[in-house]
């Protein structure tokens, strides 16, 4: 009964792990990012509203992304959103109110994933909140 059920757990175990597998195809040259908003050195007045849109593209599927907006001085984290998915395209549509009640120079870091264990990409835009 015991050599049954590790047989079963390693066969789950295999096949668990075997779903998220990487491609042999890693080229950072087929990789599309189309950002659109925030463009770079935007300035932000309390309660204006960060649109954050983008398409992300590449011939073998993409494993998510990362979204961050962070001051550039106290590193405090204003917006944060990350998604995974297993798609050759990705749409970016969401936004952050600016709530911020003193002037910061943030930085903008889009990140996104060829396969679990390789690195990112990075896309960055530096923004005004007064």
């Amino acid at each position: 009964m015991n050599i049954v059920l590790k047989s079963i757990t390693y066969l789950f175990l295999i096949i668990l792990f075997s779903s998220c597998q990487d491609k042999e195809i890693r080229s950072d040259q087929n990789l599309k990012v189309e950002l659109k908003n925030p463009a770079d050195s935007t300035e932000y007045m309390p309660g204006d509203t960060v649109y954050i849109n983008a398409k992300l593209s590449n011939i073998i599927p993409l494993h998510g992304y990362e979204i961050s907006i962070y001051g550039m001085e106290n590193l405090q984290m204003y917006f944060y959103d990350a998604k995974h998915f297993h798609q050759n395209e990705i749409i970016i549509d969401t936004f952050f109110v600016n709530q911020l009640d003193t002037f910061s120079l943030a930085k903008f870091e889009l990140r996104t994933y060829h396969s679990h264990s390789e690195g990112p990409f990075f896309l960055n835009r530096f923004l005004l909140f007064y």
